[in-house]
């Protein structure tokens, strides 16, 4: 298995040892995101201020075209704010900069909604996890070992089985695991997934959540996962914020926000969270 950097512990880690209250890993201030002309705005994101702890799961929750996935690539620096700022440990993101973008993408990292589209299909999975470490430098005899440690990580067994195979040799859910295990390949400290278990089936969408959740108690990074399910949220995510229409309409820990929702968008979602038996969230709990 992969471990944790010992040079680099986990920032968490350091405030649990000191003592100390942290700044949050990530800061969104006043962000709006608009589309199309001046005269036909379509507003995607409309005002969102959010904090994100060092440490902690957020799962950001709404119906398609919420403004969820948005939020998403202006997190990620892939898209500019119309207006606001993205801070990252306190200080705005420099997306201009070719040194800071090299530098964000060894700290932060995107998994995608669709690993069909995030994987080139003319790439063995081996040089898929290869690239970020060949980007950043790090030497082809120890990329080689890196890339069997992770494949291993993501229980993509035995090595040569899968290393020289292309994605249209690969199930949903190994691919999902290639995603995953290039997004952890430099080790970041800050990871957001996109819908990463909407286009699988129940049985493997399970093995995947459950592979996030180990990577995350063994790296300790920090996590936004965007998902329109408010069940794969409650299994999670530590903090939970709803979003419809571009903007933030409720948050609070995840626990909380099923037992007492205050607002009628989270009520309405409630309602359609299947639980064992058959029953919905808001059932088992009248």
């Amino acid at each position: 298995m992969l471990e944790p950097d010992p040079v680099n512990p986990s920032p968490n880690l350091i405030a649990e040892a000191s003592g100390l209250a942290e700044q949050p890993m990530l800061s969104l201030r006043g962000i709006v995101k608009q589309y199309g002309s001046r005269r036909h705005p379509v507003m995607a994101v409309d005002g969102v201020d959010l904090d994100v702890a060092v440490g902690e799961t957020l799962a950001i929750v709404g119906e398609s075209g919420s403004g969820k996935s948005t939020l998403a690539r202006l997190i990620t620096g892939l898209e500019r704010p119309t207006a606001g700022q993205v801070l990252f440990k306190g200080d705005p993101l420099n997306v201009d900069s070719l040194a800071w973008r090299r530098d964000f993408a060894r700290q932060v990292q995107l998994v995608f909604q669709s690993a069909s589209y995030s994987l080139n299909p003319l790439k063995t999975v081996r040089s898929a996890v290869e690239a970020p470490l060949r980007v950043a430098g790090v030497p082809a005899n120890e990329r080689a070992a890196r890339v069997r440690e992770l494949l291993d990580t993501v229980e993509l067994r035995p090595y040569e089985s899968f290393a020289d195979r292309y994605p249209r040799q690969l199930s949903g859910g190994q691919r999902q695991r290639v995603v995953i295990a290039r997004a952890i390949a430099l080790r970041p400290e800050f990871l957001v997934a996109d819908e990463p278990v909407s286009s699988l089936d129940v049985s493997v969408r399970n093995q995947i959540l459950n592979l996030m959740l180990d990577l995350k108690e063994q790296f300790r990074f920090t996590m936004v996962l965007i998902t329109h399910d408010l069940g794969v949220a409650r299994g999670m995510a530590d903090r939970i914020a709803v979003m419809q229409a571009g903007k933030i309409v409720e948050r609070g820990p995840t626990q909380q926000l099923f037992d007492d929702p205050q607002h009628p968008y989270t009520r309405l979602l409630l309602e359609a969270v299947p639980l064992l038996g058959g029953r919905t969230a808001q059932a088992q709990s009248s």
